[in-house]
């Protein structure tokens, strides 16, 4: 069963801070097998598109690859844990085209 369901943010969260939504446990569940930011970023980008064999297209941001990318109102590598989970989703692009723009 998953920790969280499939909001990104929330897997962000769990994996690196190691606490659910309601900030339990208190000093965070098992930390010692949290993942850097920087890994669980990789994790949920490129390692993914490695492990589906897809990784000549998408996973991280490069020419010739599809522009499949989120803008998000905060640094997640660098936010507080805390404020990881109010992250707002600012606009979205698949395949280079804008299909998210919080502004209209």
């Amino acid at each position: 069963m998953p920790v969280e369901d499939i909001d990104p943010i929330k897997t962000f969260y769990a994996a690196t801070i190691r606490k659910d939504l309601d900030g339990f446990p208190k000093d965070g569940y098992h930390t010692d097998q949290s993942l850097s930011r920087q890994s669980a970023l990789h994790g949920m980008t490129l390692w993914a598109a490695i492990a589906n064999f897809q990784d000549e297209n998408v996973g991280s941001i490069e020419v010739g690859k599809f522009a499949d990318l989120v803008i998000l109102d905060r640094n997640l590598l660098t936010s507080t844990p805390e404020s990881i989970l109010e992250s707002k989703i600012l606009r979205t692009f698949v395949a280079g085209i804008e299909t998210y723009n919080c502004n209209q």
